[in-house]
């Protein structure tokens, strides 16, 4: 990826399974602030 994503905003739905937790990952690592909508009250148990 050439384009910095340090400090943009990205919204990952689906981002707490599996596939969606591995790209919330990525993007984190690349900079980006990552927003997860999420339909239960609590955070899935693998989310910090």
């Amino acid at each position: 990826m050439t384009e910095t994503l340090n400090g943009r905003h990205v919204v990952v739905t689906g981002g707490t399974g599996a596939l969606g937790g591995a790209v919330v990952g990525r993007l984190l690592e690349q900079g980006a602030i990552c927003h997860v909508p999420n339909a239960h009250a609590a955070a899935p148990p693998h989310f910090p």
